[in-house]
């Protein structure tokens, strides 16, 4: 049986996972649109002065058609597929230990309280009572 608190926790861990693969998704979004520019840019000046033939522009074209490729594919559709579960997305683990790096007030308190939550099978009084007092304590600190 979940905790009211430990609920609130869990689900201010799903916000946090899902706002991190927006972000993710818009830097990507951003670093793609950067590259291929500047590949466009490169790709158009290096044929206007090399006034190459038909073999090096078929080359320089699907060089350009790579870096597209792989700039939508590595930043926009891999953060695309994450946010919306088609893959394994982070843990609650994982994202914990995210949290705890970036407010050092947090540190392995998160962490922790993930792990007694699994470690709770039995349902034991201690843990839960454990469980449900870091929940509340974390709850001061909105990720």
């Amino acid at each position: 049986m979940k905790t009211e608190s430990l609920s609130i926790l869990l689900d201010q861990i799903a916000a946090y996972k899902r706002k991190y693969y927006i972000n993710q998704l818009v830097k990507g979004t951003i670093f793609s649109a950067a590259l291929i520019l500047s590949a466009y840019l490169l790709v158009n000046t290096v044929e206007y002065f090399g006034r190459f033939n038909t073999t090096m522009r078929g080359i320089l074209f699907f060089s350009f058609l790579a870096v597209l490729g792989y700039a939508l594919v590595k930043w926009v559709i891999m953060p695309l597929v994450y946010l919306y579960g088609l893959r394994r997305t982070l843990s609650d683990e994982d994202a914990a230990a995210q949290i705890g790096n970036f407010f050092p007030e947090i540190g392995d308190k998160l962490l922790n309280t993930l792990q007694l939550r699994s470690l709770s099978v039995n349902q034991t009084d201690l843990i839960e009572a454990s469980i449900q007092q870091r929940s509340k304590q974390l709850m001061i600190v909105r990720f």
